[in-house]
């Protein structure tokens, strides 16, 4: 049973991160981005004034276009980027 469920996550794993390959590369040939940005380089480039803690909300996955530590790990479509993440999977 456990075997089953390793086996079944990592072809999940496996799945994912080829399709986050293939969306790279068709966003790469249609000029477009797929990575996630960085929380702290987009306020660099904003410079937010006057913020105003407004609560927790629930935003929906699609609508996420950062992070502010883990960009790097996934694609925009939440699709992994890096092999060490198969482990967390």
């Amino acid at each position: 049973m456990a075997s089953d469920l390793f086996s079944q996550a990592n072809e999940d794993f496996e799945k994912a991160r080829s399709r986050g390959r293939i969306q790279s590369v068709l966003s790469n040939l249609a000029w477009k981005n797929s990575d996630l940005l960085s929380f702290y380089a987009v306020t660099d480039l904003i410079k937010p004034r006057n913020e105003t803690y407004l609560g927790m909300r629930t935003i929906p996955v699609n609508q996420i276009i950062g992070s502010e530590g883990r960009y790097q790990d996934f694609s925009l479509a939440f699709y992994p980027k890096k092999e060490l993440l198969r482990a967390r999977w």
